[in-house]
């Protein structure tokens, strides 16, 4: 006989609540535990990488980064806000935009979404060298 609340009605309407978990309403085989979810792989402590190797990777992670900043830095308050005069003097191809206003209002949002691109490329590829091994050399520095 399963728990009953002070009504006689059952509790959630399970037999047991100790032998039978009680069903998810939205995945009804999945359980109340979360069983539905697959257990992440084991981690083999002998393919992680070195600590020389993750440092390798910070120190290029770091200067990819900084590099990234600097470009950000120069198309968005450079030529948007220092060198907007210089670059009035020219005319956006095709309309009579002036380009530092332009760079200044649409310009420097590309260059953003570009870098973030970039950033991800560079950082997927990272981590490849990283995770496969060819960046865990103990002798090697680049």
């Amino acid at each position: 006989m399963g728990l009953r609340l002070e009504g006689g009605m059952p509790l959630a309407g399970f037999a047991n609540p100790v032998t039978a978990p009680p069903q998810n309403r939205f995945f009804p085989s999945a359980g109340a535990f979360g069983s539905h979810r697959k257990t992440p792989p084991a981690i083999n402590v002998s393919q992680l990488p070195s600590e020389a190797a993750k440092r390798r990777y910070w120190k290029k992670n770091l200067t990819w980064l900084g590099g990234l900043l600097a470009v950000w830095f120069i198309a968005s308050f450079g030529c948007g806000v220092l060198l907007v005069d210089v670059l009035d003097r020219f005319h956006v191809p095709g309309s009579p935009m002036k380009l530092g206003f332009w760079i200044a209002q649409q310009g420097s949002i590309y260059v953003f979404i570009i870098l973030i691109a970039v950033y991800a490329a560079v950082m997927n590829r990272l981590d490849r060298e990283l995770l496969e091994g060819s960046g865990s050399a103990e002798g090697r520095d680049s």
